[in-house]
Order: structure tokens, then C-alpha cells, then sequence
């Protein structure tokens, strides 16, 4: 029973994995920012932003050959969707490169992040007992 658990969740977790190779802000974008990314040794020229659910094609752009990273040794290509603005979860496509993890297009994208880094605060305090709130 154990194994079956185990099996599915690594099946359904590579249902939901995207490609480590597509590299956006997995945190998201504010909607009218600068929205780009970085994909590593592609041959592809053109990507597309797809809405995560229904994976319809939503903007489509070209890559930018970006050179070679010296930290990395990666071959890198850039895009640029800044123009794309509508708020919701997408995923970045390549051809060659399958989808990126998703991310999200939103007014409140940093709103988690800033709660959590302030409520480390909150635990970091010293020679004080901490109220479990």
C-alpha cells in the first residue's frame, strides 16, 4: 500500500514539474513589469506563454541569443513577454525545452513572501516567549 502512495505522488509531482532548463520568476510578475526569462541550451527561436490550466496559447515570442554564461558554461536565450499583462497561472513553452514551472501574473504576486519574511521577525525575537499566534 505504502508503494502505491509512494508511486503516485512521484507520477503526479511529474505531472506538475516543469522543465529546470525554462528559467522565469517562479515567484510571478506584477502585470505591468518587466516579464522575462532565460532558457538554457536551446536551439529553439520562439516560446509561448500558456495559461497553466487550460494550456491555450496566450502570447508568443522570440528567443534572443544571450551568449554563453562564464559561471555556468550554459548556453543561454532570452525572452521577453513584458508586453503579456493579463493577471492569472501560466507556463512558458519551448520546443525543444517542454513547459516551465508556473507562475503567476498578479497585483499581489509578492504579498506571501513579504508575510513570511515579516513573521520571521516575529520568530527571531530573543529573551522573550513566543505566543503561538
Amino acid at each position: 500500500m505504502c508503494h502505491r502512495i509512494l508511486l503516485s505522488l512521484l507520477f503526479c509531482s511529474s505531472l506538475i514539474a516543469g522543465s529546470d532548463d525554462i528559467r522565469p520568476n517562479q515567484l510571478g510578475y506584477y502585470a505591468q513589469s518587466v516579464k522575462r526569462f532565460v532558457v538554457v541550451d536551446s536551439g529553439s527561436m520562439e516560446f509561448v506563454v500558456k495559461d497553466a490550466q487550460g494550456r491555450t496559447v496566450r502570447y508568443q515570442g522570440s528567443l534572443i541569443d544571450a551568449g554563453t554564461w562564464a559561471g555556468s558554461g550554459e548556453r543561454v536565450k532570452t525572452g521577453d513577454f513584458s508586453r503579456f499583462s493579463e493577471p492569472g497561472q501560466y507556463v512558458i513553452s519551448v520546443a525543444d525545452k517542454g513547459d516551465s514551472h508556473p507562475f503567476r501574473i498578479s497585483a499581489q504576486v509578492y504579498d506571501d513572501v513579504l508575510i513570511a519574511a515579516v513573521k520571521t521577525y516575529y520568530y527571531q525575537r530573543a529573551s522573550m516567549a513566543l505566543d503561538e499566534k
